[in-house]
């Protein structure tokens, strides 16, 4: 998926590569950093990982992640300066600390499946309330 991104961007569930459909499952280092005019992307219930940097620095205002065990690496979105929410919606997700470090616009992230004590808090690295969903 190379390329420069603009407004709302779909991540495909499937891709097609020398007559073999692949699954995607997940979203590489730097794939989607530095987008800056990308304002919102839908990821497929597929994808199981979000690597460091994914979208770093991209112009996202919002973000879902849908897919059940996923795991969101440290400065996943980091310096997304634009992010006013990110809702983790899938069950058992793993989202490190500091997955959105510098997205300094972040109201709230709304996860499931959260321990209890992390329940309003501020998520390191913003002025964003984690809430349950």
């Amino acid at each position: 998926l190379r390329g420069t991104y603009k407004g709302s961007v779909k991540i495909p569930a499937q891709v097609k590569h020398q007559g073999k459909t692949y699954q995607v499952v997940g979203i590489g280092s730097n794939a989607f950093a530095n987008q800056s005019q990308m304002t919102s992307v839908t990821i497929p219930t597929s994808v199981r990982s979000i690597a460091s940097d994914a979208f770093a620095n991209s112009g996202l205002t919002s973000v879902t992640v849908p897919g059940d065990k996923v795991s969101i690496a440290a400065n996943a979105f980091r310096n997304c300066r634009q992010l006013l929410t990110a809702t983790v919606s899938g069950k058992n997700p793993q989202c490190q600390g500091d997955a959105f470090t510098g997205c300094s616009s972040m109201k709230e992230l709304r996860i499931r499946d959260i321990k209890e004590s992390n329940y309003g808090k501020t998520l390191p690295g913003t002025t964003a309330v984690i809430k349950r969903l």
